[in-house]
């Protein structure tokens, strides 16, 4: 290549000396934007680093928190700024909006990250050149031969996301940085890879026939590839850029252009508090979940300070040495502060996806007599229902409340379509998911948090108590008589929340031999009692008390 661009050049090639010298003119200029680029960001590190080391210093904080919490407020004013965006929806708006998304993520990135930020482009530019190569504008009488163009990309794409954040997380040892304090340009990883394949997948389902299709494909599928600014602009979009929650493509461009649930001039939503400028709602539900935010913090601060697992278990036998009464007592409390940093964190990233209108979701029509008017609904962004996960009835409510964004991920691009999968190969389609199913979709959620052992024994472990909450579930509904049912959810409800502090420190210990001691300490009680609450269900299903309970249930409808 480069003997015939020393050819293209020499004097002795047929094109001019004019066209030479243009040529000439043009790479120089190329280099001298590379050099400035280049410098630039050496200032930006240079200047990163300067603040961070004073900071870390007065605060006595690890760096990596710092610059996490740095960026993560970054995302409030910047959410309030979108706001402030105005021009014609024909094309001024969205691009100021998209580029403001990609310079300011970008930046925020640097500051964060340093020059780990080409990482991110690492993932998203290949994902995106992937579906520019295999979009096309046939029509539909050509559908066949778009077919062979489109399948597999969601799969290539996966392969490629997946892949890359694993190579980050072993050469990052994200895991031990992550349990020092310290966080890295994996979190953003994390989110990046979770865009760039459902964005992968639901270029790949436009293809399909609408009988294989769900309704969740059907509304995010994507006829043509992104465009290029507003792909880039959406992988870094800064209110969420650090902390999640993922985002849907089409959701983030109809948003940028003003489509759909984000038209303000909509008939729908001229009844709506979804409006240019500085509507009061966005203002107060902006307030109310920074507010929550700032609670989180403070509790989180709080419970940190009393007790921390890392140091009970590098003080030689201290957790040995305790009583089961006294290592609950320990797990929860440092589960409970664990817990309120993440409430904090994605109460925050909610408060600046409501700033910038991104939360609104629409109406509820199921709650609206017109379809115009009634309950509006800013919950597309929430990632947490506090409430929900401190009283959930079963472990398998928990997923609805917690980080239910990826958990929704998981659902539509993993579960659901590793049981299509399986479905057509038996060629069964009354099959219904199982275990197979819910452990593969766990395990994906594992190596998605990283390489180490306690994230892979959390998640496995849950597949198995979430299995267990169904089977236990439906036998109580098909067999228990109705004297009993509000003693079972009793049960089920401490159950569930000592199985939550059961695996706390398998997800906070991260190493195997600690995350091992830890359950041994405990007897792996929640283990044996899953597994034993399954085999007993399976086993008693008496003939008699089904028909009891069919009987009582026909009572009731009287």
């Amino acid at each position: 290549m480069y003997l015939k661009m020393a050819s293209f050049l020499s004097p002795e090639s047929t094109y001019s000396l004019l066209d030479r010298r243009m040529i000439d003119a043009t790479m120089m200029i190329l280099m001298n934007i590379l050099a400035f680029a280049e410098a630039h960001v050496s200032q930006i590190v240079k200047l990163r680093l300067y603040v961070l080391h004073h900071l870390s210093l007065h605060s006595g904080l690890p760096r990596g928190t710092i610059l996490f919490t740095v960026a993560l407020f970054s995302g409030l004013p910047l959410g309030v700024l979108f706001r402030a965006i105005q021009g014609d929806r024909k094309g001024g708006l969205f691009k100021r909006k998209a580029l403001l998304s990609l310079f300011s993520g970008t930046m925020i990135s640097l500051m964060t990250f340093g020059k780990t930020t080409m990482h991110a482009f690492y993932v998203s530019l290949p994902s995106l050149l992937l579906l520019k190569l295999r979009s096309s504008k046939a029509d539909d009488s050509k559908k066949k031969s778009d077919e062979r163009r489109r399948k597999g990309v969601g799969f290539v794409t996966f392969l490629w996301s997946f892949g890359y954040l694993v190579y980050i997380h072993y050469s990052a040892d994200s895991g031990g940085e992550w349990k020092r304090g310290n966080i890295d340009i994996t979190g953003l990883l994390m989110v990046l890879c979770l865009k760039t394949t459902s964005c992968a997948m639901n270029f790949e389902d436009y293809e399909l026939d609408n009988a294989e299709k769900s309704s969740f494909m059907i509304e995010h599928e994507l006829s043509e590839a992104p465009e290029t600014l507003e792909y880039l602009a959406w992988c870094m979009f800064p209110c969420t850029l650090v902390s999640g929650p993922t985002l849907e493509f089409k959701t983030f461009r109809m948003w940028l252009r003003e489509e759909g649930i984000f038209d303000p001039n909509s008939p729908t939503n001229k009844l709506t508090h979804y409006a240019r400028g500085w509507p009061r709602t966005w203002m107060v539900l902006t307030m109310q979940r920074f507010i929550g935010a700032m609670i989180c913090l403070g509790l989180h601060l709080y419970l940190a300070n009393i007790v921390s697992l890392q140091e009970v278990f590098a003080n030689g036998n201290e957790w040995e040495m305790m009583s089961l009464w006294e290592k609950l007592k320990t797990v929860y409390v440092a589960g409970a502060a664990g817990k309120y940093k993440y409430y904090f964190v994605w109460m925050f990233a909610d408060a600046s996806a409501a700033a910038c209108g991104l939360a609104y979701n629409g109406i509820n029509a199921e709650k609206s007599i017109t379809g115009r008017e009634g309950p509006e609904e800013w919950n597309a962004m929430t990632n947490v229902h506090p409430f929900g996960v401190d009283f959930a009835n079963t472990f398998a409510e928990i997923p609805a409340h917690w980080n239910i964004r990826t958990g929704i991920w998981l659902r539509h691009y993993c579960y659901d379509r590793i049981h299509r999968f399986r479905v057509r190969r038996s060629g069964n389609k009354n099959r219904k998911a199982g275990l197979v199913e819910l452990l593969l979709t766990q395990l994906v959620s594992g190596i998605w948090h990283g390489l180490s052992a306690g994230y892979w024994m959390f998640f496995s472990s849950t597949a198995l108590i979430i299995y267990c909450a169904r089977k236990t579930y439906k036998w109580q509904r098909d067999y228990m008589s109705e004297r009993f049912v509000k003693y079972w959810k009793l049960f089920s409800l401490a159950q569930t929340h000592l199985g939550l502090l059961y695996l706390t420190p398998a997800f906070h210990l991260v190493e195997f031999k600690e995350s091992v001691r830890a359950w041994n300490g405990m007897y792996w009680f929640i283990h044996v009692l899953s597994i034993a609450l399954i085999a007993l269900t399976a086993l008693i299903r008496p003939q008699s008390w089904k028909e009891r309970k069919k009987q009582e249930a026909a009572k009731k409808q009287k």
